[in-house]
C-alpha cells in the first residue's frame, strides 16, 4: 500500500520539477516510515495543494546521484544543508488545486512547516484521489504540456467557433497525439480539440458506452474524426451532461438518438457513419464544442455537484431514450447562459 507526506515547496523550485530540470528534492530529514508519494503544497503566493510527486528511492548524503539536474553537483559535492535526495519518478499536477482556506476549513490542514503523514488527513487525501489529474512528467520523460480550458479562465475561448483541419498540412497528426495523450490520462467520454487549446474542427472519442465505466483509463476507442459534419439526426434523448470544461457544472440536456456524420480519419480517408444512442450524445456535445456552444447553454436545468455527487445522481437519473424515430429539434441556447 502506497504511502505519503505532505510537504511544502517554493513555487520557483516547483516551476524547475515541473519543467524536468529539477528531478530530486533535497531536505533534511527522512521520514521513519517507508513512503512512496510528496504531495505538495505550494507556498505564497499560489497558497494551495497542486502536485504530487511519486519517488522511488532515498539517498543519503555522501552517497552519489547523477549529477544532470539542478541542485545535484552541490549535493553530491556536500555544498547543500540537506542530507537528503528524493528521487523524483512521477509528477503529477491536479486539475483543480486545492486552496488553503478550503483546506483550513473542510480539512483542518495547515501548511507543513516540515512534513506530516498522509494519515493525518484522510478526507483529504480522499479528496485528492477522487480529483482529475494530469501526469507532467513520468521515468524522466516530459510529458505534452496540455493545458486543459475551463469556464473559469477560458470562456471566451471556448466559445470560438473551431476552423476546418486543412488534410495537407500533415501537423493536425501532432494535435491529434495531443487529443490522444490527454484522453489516455483523463476520466472522460470524448474532447473537443478546442478544450485543450487546439480551435480546429476534431474531436476525439473515448468511451461511447454506457457500460463501461468512466473511470476505466484503460479503454480507450481511440476514434478520431476531422471536420466532421452532421448529414441527418432523429430522436429524442435525455442525459445529465458534465463536461471537462464546465468544472462541476451538469446539465440535463436533449439530444438526438441518431446521428450520421460525415468525416475525415486520422489518413484523411473519408467515412460517413451512423452514431446511435449514448454514442450520439456523446458526439452531439462535441459537435456543438466545435461552434463555440457548451452544455450549458442548451439544457434545460443546470446543477452544480462534485464528481462523486454526479455519480449517484446520474444512478436515479439515468440515460433516457424518448424516441428513436422523432423529428429531432435541437434545444435553443438560453439567453441567459450564453
Amino acid at each position: 500500500m502506497e504511502k505519503g507526506i505532505f510537504i511544502s515547496i517554493k513555487p520557483i523550485h516547483l516551476r524547475r520539477i515541473e519543467s524536468g530540470e529539477k528531478n530530486y528534492e533535497f531536505r533534511n530529514y527522512i521520514p521513519k516510515e517507508k513512503i512512496d508519494k510528496l504531495y505538495v503544497y505550494e507556498t505564497t503566493p499560489t497558497c494551495s495543494l497542486k502536485y504530487i510527486l511519486t519517488i522511488d528511492k532515498i539517498i543519503e548524503y555522501p552517497d552519489k546521484i547523477k549529477e544532470d539536474g539542478y541542485g545535484n553537483e552541490a549535493f553530491n559535492n556536500g555544498l547543500k544543508k540537506s542530507k537528503y535526495a528524493y528521487h523524483i519518478q512521477k509528477v503529477e499536477i491536479l486539475d483543480k488545486p486545492i486552496p488553503l482556506k478550503e483546506l483550513r476549513e473542510k480539512y483542518n490542514f495547515t501548511a507543513p512547516q516540515g512534513y506530516a503523514y498522509d494519515t493525518r488527513y484522510p478526507e483529504l487525501i480522499d479528496k485528492i484521489n477522487d480529483l482529475e489529474k494530469r501526469i507532467l512528467i513520468e521515468n524522466g520523460e516530459k510529458k505534452m504540456n496540455i493545458i486543459r480550458k475551463t469556464i473559469e479562465n477560458d470562456e471566451e475561448y471556448l466559445r470560438q467557433i473551431s476552423k476546418p483541419v486543412d488534410l495537407k498540412d500533415k501537423g493536425y497528426k501532432d494535435e491529434i497525439k495531443q487529443l490522444d495523450e490527454f484522453c489516455k490520462e483523463t476520466e472522460c467520454f470524448a474532447l473537443a480539440a478546442v478544450q485543450i487549446g487546439i480551435p480546429k474542427r476534431m474531436v476525439y472519442l473515448k468511451n461511447t458506452s454506457l457500460d463501461v465505466d468512466i473511470d476505466n483509463k484503460e479503454y480507450n476507442e481511440s476514434k478520431v474524426l476531422i471536420n466532421p459534419e452532421i448529414l441527418s439526426s432523429k430522436g429524442h434523448t435525455q442525459y445529465w451532461e458534465a463536461c471537462l470544461s464546465c468544472l462541476d457544472y451538469m446539465g440535463l440536456v436533449d439530444r438526438p438518438y441518431e446521428l450520421v456524420v460525415k468525416y475525415n480519419d486520422e489518413d484523411g480517408a473519408e467515412h460517413t457513419e451512423k452514431f446511435e444512442g449514448f454514442a450520439a450524445t456523446v458526439l452531439s456535445h462535441e459537435l456543438d464544442h466545435l461552434d463555440g456552444i457548451l452544455h450549458m447553454d442548451i439544457a434545460e436545468q443546470v446543477l452544480k455537484m462534485e464528481k462523486e455527487e454526479r455519480k449517484k445522481y446520474r444512478e436515479n437519473h439515468p440515460y433516457k431514450i424518448i424516441s428513436k424515430t422523432s423529428i429531432y429539434k435541437k434545444p435553443k441556447i438560453k439567453k441567459d447562459r450564453k
